[in-house]
């Protein structure tokens, strides 16, 4: 009985995602999300459904998460269904029910209701005692009263009076029903291990291990790539990708797959396929032809999931070695600690602990620890284990670079750890949304500002500030918003707090950083609010663009408030000035200017606009000159006079441009495609010519701050 209890403890998960709405909608829009699918209504991600007593609607996109993250939805063919726990639910839909399943997914979630049983307590009291009796080290309240808020709103728990909670009569009904794992039962599973049989691996997977037994270098040469899977459930949804592909596939054709399947979007889905091809899973055997490997299509075959772990452990570093090296109880640091002397960052290690985790090789014994299981010593001691300091030599070589070259850490794990601070809320062990914080501070600091994390009470999370061209100090607050669920809405956001912030920092600026952005009522916030939304992967980008171009930034002016047709033709000289002799700047670097350009438009049907005008007239002035890029946006989205530009009768089939990109060959393309550039400035009618040259620049609209012009002078 033990190893049955201890076995359904560990495929739980510690983390309840997060459902977009308050507290007492949660009910309203969990059943009528059920009831929807069941129906056949949940059409596309984008679509909003209909749900009574919701205050704010919000997409399918936005409740997946959730929906998948209890278990009770899946994909068919691109469309949402339910699934088994699903269907069940369903059929017998009640608040008892839903928080059956619940307790069937979640650690600590039914155990709240065996603390509480015993006295009236106050969240604060239930969560000392829980992490007292489990063990566990959570920093603050934030996942005792999570699980509270669903035991309440599912009338398992009530208030009574001076901030004390009661169990129900719902409650003991559970607390007679459930299987909870008391304190005792956590110290009896070191009793229930058992010996299991490790099953033989297919005859290609074995001659593959057997290949890393006789070869030290390729035990030297196995891989430190990125790791990404679909969630929940990450090793079955890879052998659904690659039974998918057993046959040769497109990568249009395994893109839509993918996406349709798992609900992602092509950027996500270009992550995982460097994994898929490094970690031998996927081969390109043609230009954008896919097809699965000979050794992944044995486990298809068998759908056991530790010919995965056997085929990733091949390829890649720290697989059976962290089995080994959490033969006792270790906390996740120390997992991450030790995978640093395999070249890995705790982004990877993360990802493949979880990996053992899912196929039963690792366990979580309490809060942010991992163990091996008896299973999983047995399996790695069928493994050719590769001893760390094969790796020292390499990773000493990396370390000097990066001293060298005074990257401190390097822009890669600095960048995987904001990425996946920026879902993760406790990650790297810290409370709630510091590490997130930390890491943007970083990447700040990373692109030559003065950044620092305050955060704590009544504080911004990250201060940066730096000095512009007037030699005046410029202050911006980062408010950084860590979700698991990917998506931060305007309910996250205490729009008295950024007023506040603003205020005691003088700010000049705000931004809000995520991974991304739900509704359209936190886009209308930051429009009014003239607040940068962000995502930490465009922060990466521009990150990374900057180091990857190696062009140092020279803000020109703030306060570019001329005519745009003039300005275009000044910055260029400036430019050409740079390429030809030097001055005022030695080529590579970039030019910025920021401000509001003006165009005189006459006759009211102009299509513009003044960021278009502006490339376009630096393109007279760079042509020929191949070494020169210069690009100018309107951050609000929109570079023209409204109407006229999405008239069909004035010019049917243009697209809503936010500005123009140009170069040293925009000239000689307009030639000879017979474009005539001098008609365009009389008339001022830019967009027309960007929309034939493909120059044109589209952006998401309400980030308004002012326009912003970039020139790249590059070497020659």
């Amino acid at each position: 009985m033990n190893t049955e209890i201890k076995n359904m403890w560990r495929k739980k998960s510690w983390s309840i995602p997060d459902l977009l709405g308050s507290k007492s909608e949660y009910t309203k829009i969990v059943i009528g999300l059920i009831q929807q699918i069941a129906s056949g209504n949940a059409n596309g991600m984008d679509d909003f459904p209909k749900l009574e007593g919701v205050f704010e609607p919000r997409t399918w996109r936005e409740y997946v998460p959730f929906l998948k993250g209890i278990g009770i939805v899946g994909n068919h063919n691109g469309s949402l269904c339910l699934s088994e726990t699903g269907e069940w639910l369903h059929r017998n839909l009640s608040f008892y029910n839903i928080a059956s399943v619940m307790q069937e997914r979640f650690r600590i979630f039914g155990e709240i209701l065996y603390v509480l049983d015993s006295e009236p307590s106050t969240v604060q009291e239930v969560d000392e005692k829980i992490c007292d009796l489990y063990k566990l080290k959570w920093k603050n309240c934030s996942n005792t009263r999570k699980r509270m808020d669903w035991l309440e709103v599912l009338g398992l728990i009530d208030i009574i009076g001076n901030r004390k909670w009661v169990v129900t009569e719902s409650g003991k009904r559970a607390l007679k029903e459930w299987i909870l794992v008391t304190p005792e039962m956590l110290d009896s599973f070191e009793d229930a291990e058992v010996s299991y049989k490790i099953s033989e691996a297919p005859t290609e997977i074995s001659n593959m291990i057997q290949e890393l037994y006789d070869n030290n270098l390729l035990q030297k040469e196995r891989c430190t790539y990125n790791l990404w899977s679909p969630s929940p459930n990450k090793i079955e949804n890879l052998r659904k990708i690659l039974e998918y592909s057993c046959e040769k596939v497109t990568r249009i054709e395994l893109f839509k797959y993918i996406g349709d399947e798992f609900n992602l979007k092509v950027s996500s889905i270009e992550s995982m396929m460097p994994f898929l091809k490094a970690s031998g899973l996927l081969e390109e055997v043609g230009r954008n032809i896919y097809i699965t490997s000979s050794v992944a299509k044995e486990w298809c075959e068998t759908g056991v999931d530790i010919d995965f772990i056997r085929i990733l452990h091949c390829h890649y570093r720290f697989v059976g070695e962290m089995i080994l090296f959490a033969e006792n109880d270790v906390t996740r640091n120390e997992i991450y600690q030790e995978a640093k002397e395999y070249g890995l960052n705790n982004e990877k290690a993360r990802w493949i602990a979880g990996f053992l985790v899912e196929a039963g090789l690792l366990e979580e014994p309490q809060y942010l620890h991992l163990k091996a299981t008896t299973f999983g010593m047995e399996f790695a001691n069928t493994l050719p284990l590769t001893d760390k300091n094969v790796y020292m030599e390499e990773i000493n070589s990396k370390e000097n670079i990066v001293a060298e070259t005074k990257k401190n850490p390097s822009e890669n794990d600095l960048f995987e750890r904001l990425s996946a601070a920026a879902l993760d809320p406790l990650a790297e062990g810290k409370a709630s949304g510091v590490a997130f914080e930390e890491e943007i501070a970083k990447v700040f600091r990373y692109m030559g500002f003065e950044a620092k994390r305050v955060g704590g009470p009544g504080n911004t999370d990250v201060v940066v500030r730096w000095i512009d061209d007037e030699g005046k100090k410029v202050t911006a607050i980062v408010d950084a918003k860590s979700k698991s669920s990917g998506q931060v809405s305007h309910n996250d956001v205490s729009d008295v707090a950024i007023d506040a912030h603003k205020e005691k920092n003088n700010a000049d600026y705000v931004a809000i950083v995520g991974a991304g952005f739900s509704g359209d009522t936190i886009k209308n916030f930051a429009s009014r609010k003239k607040v940068a939304l962000i995502t930490d992967q465009e922060l990466i980008d521009i990150a990374k663009k900057a180091e990857e171009l190696g062009y140092p930034p020279y803000l020109l002016t703030k306060r570019t408030f001329v005519d745009a047709f003039a300005a275009g033709q000044l910055i260029a000289r400036i430019a050409v000035n740079i390429d030809m002799d030097g001055q005022p700047f030695q080529a590579p670097c970039a030019l910025l200017m920021t401000g509001e350009l003006t165009v005189a438009v006459e006759g009211g049907k102009a299509i513009g606009g003044r960021n278009q005008e502006f490339a376009l007239s630096a393109a007279k002035v760079i042509k020929d000159n191949p070494n020169i890029v210069i690009a100018a946006v309107d951050t609000d989205g929109t570079d023209g006079p409204g109407g006229n530009f999405n008239s069909t009768a004035w010019l049917k089939g243009c697209k809503n441009l936010a500005g123009g990109i140009t170069d040293g060959y925009t000239m000689q393309e307009a030639c000879e495609r017979h474009i005539d550039f001098e008609q365009a400035f009389r008339e001022h009618n830019t967009s027309d010519i960007l929309w034939k040259l493909d120059s044109g620049i589209w952006a998401v609209q309400n980030i308004s701050i002012q326009d912003l012009i970039v020139v790249l002078i590059m070497k020659k």
